[in-house]
């Protein structure tokens, strides 16, 4: 399956054409789509959903309304495990703290609360969970935050990524870690065996679960 991946959208209408033409099974979007009270963007991924199928989370930026909208369009799977095609997807938004006072934000306790409530939900999407140990190794982690100490949190003043998500995949073990939220570089990098990619606001991946081959593009 090819999965191609982008983030931190901010309200940008992009040239999705560029992207359906590279026949996606699936577009995941790590949060950030709507940054003020401008939701034209959430129309144009309506529109899209239709020709390829999208998960989508909430960023740090992405208000009730979003999130709400985003659930109508059928594209939010925040807070939700969904199996699609076989592949399991975790959907983890919102922000630690930040400067901003911005609408989703957490602390890192509640991030990881976040996450095992998902896991403690008994049914979605009709797949149940019997046992959290077949999920190590058989998930994509879809969160807006990147793990900490890790090249897709760094920044010109430190590391700002989430000790949580490091936390979260040094227990769970994702095959795949698609995140945003952090704007200065387009990178891959890996804590044990799962790969970890940050496309920025500027790029977009391709990942293909078969051979797990993972390359970052840009989108302009």
């Amino acid at each position: 399956m090819r999965i191609i991946g982008l983030t931190d959208l901010h309200n940008r209408i992009i040239n999705f054409s560029k992207i359906l033409k590279l026949k996606p099974d699936l577009i995941l979007i790590s949060g950030d789509i709507v940054k003020t009270n401008d939701y034209r963007i959430l129309n144009v991924l309506k529109e899209v959903n239709k020709k390829s199928p999208i998960f989508t989370i909430c960023g740090n930026w992405d208000c009730q309304i979003t999130s709400k909208l985003m659930t109508d369009y059928g594209i939010n799977i925040d807070g939700r495990l969904v199996n699609f095609k076989g592949v399991n997807v975790i959907g983890l938004g919102g922000s630690t703290y930040t400067p901003f006072n911005t609408p989703n934000e957490y602390s890192e306790e509640q991030i990881y609360s976040n996450f095992l409530n998902t896991l403690h939900k008994n049914k979605l999407n009709n797949l149940k969970i019997n046992n959290f140990e077949n999920l190590k190794n058989n998930f994509i982690l879809l969160s807006h935050m990147p793990p900490k100490y890790t090249m897709a949190d760094l920044t010109d003043v430190g590391y700002l990524g989430s000790s949580s998500i490091r936390k979260i995949i040094e227990e769970y073990q994702p095959f795949l870690c698609a995140c945003g939220h952090i704007h200065q570089n387009k990178v891959i990098d890996k804590i044990g065996n799962t790969l970890i990619v940050n496309p920025s606001y500027s790029g977009f991946y391709i990942y293909d679960t078969i051979s797990k081959d993972l390359e970052l593009y840009d989108l302009y």
